[in-house]
């Protein structure tokens, strides 16, 4: 898994190598230093987009956000859920420890330090595609996962993404919408919805970023149209 290389400067070193060959971001960067609201994504929007990947699991419970970064996820939890966090980064697990949320270091490829059943839900963002033994977090998660729980997993979407796909180097695996729901079969999970991710490549629709209801909402619109990633949804059986 990408421990080092996917540290605080990763995003920072992405943008600088695709500034390096796109004339078009370029010009993105000068408008942001012009345009006050394109600073970065509000807490409004932030809490929009982030509600409603929580609406997907039960509505009370313990949900593990198995890759969690620097714990967006965890920071939007609503009322009623126990929100837990693994990562593979120690500054970043550390940081959010300090800030009093229940992280731990984890490797997703090796046996995830919670008891049998012990989740509701499991979210995984963009995480599957920089592992070499995908197949291995799969197995932990229906181990930790109770029988009903919700798993739902966000990754690029290789039919529509290929051109891309490597220009993260720390990508390994990519999946395909067929791929990825064979996968989870194979492992034990029953596939319940198969749809295109929020996730929108450069940016596209940074104009609305002082609305982010109507930016959330053309978002999705967008993604049907020109899909990036892909957004499954998948539960453990009850038997």
């Amino acid at each position: 898994m990408a421990k080092k290389q996917y540290d605080e400067t990763y995003w920072e070193r992405q943008r600088s190598a695709k500034r390096n060959v796109s004339l078009k971001l370029r010009l993105k960067e000068r408008l942001r230093k012009m345009v006050p609201f394109w600073a970065g994504l509000t807490e409004k929007y932030l809490r929009l987009a982030n509600g409603e990947i929580w609406r997907m699991f039960p509505r009370h419970g313990r949900v593990l956000d198995a890759g969690c970064g620097e714990g967006v996820f965890l920071r939007f939890a609503p009322a009623g859920y126990d929100a837990y966090g693994v990562d593979a980064n120690r500054d970043w697990v550390a940081k959010l420890k300090a800030q009093g949320k229940d992280v731990q270091y984890a490797d997703l490829e090796r046996k995830l330090p919670f008891s049998s059943g012990f989740f509701d839900g499991i979210y995984s963002c963009h995480v599957i595609e920089h592992l070499d033994k995908p197949e291995a977090m799969l197995s932990e998660f229906r181990r930790v996962l109770r029988p009903g729980g919700v798993l739902v997993i966000r990754t690029p979407d290789w039919g529509a993404f290929h051109r891309n796909f490597f220009d993260d180097f720390t990508h390994k695996r990519p999946f395909s919408k067929v791929g990825l729901q064979s996968l989870l079969m194979h492992k034990g999970f029953q596939v319940r919805k198969v749809t295109a991710g929020y996730d929108i490549r450069d940016d596209a629709l940074f104009f609305l970023k002082f609305a982010p209801k109507a930016k959330l909402a053309l978002e999705k619109a967008y993604v049907r149209l020109r899909p990036s990633e892909i957004l499954i949804v998948a539960t453990r059986p009850e038997n």
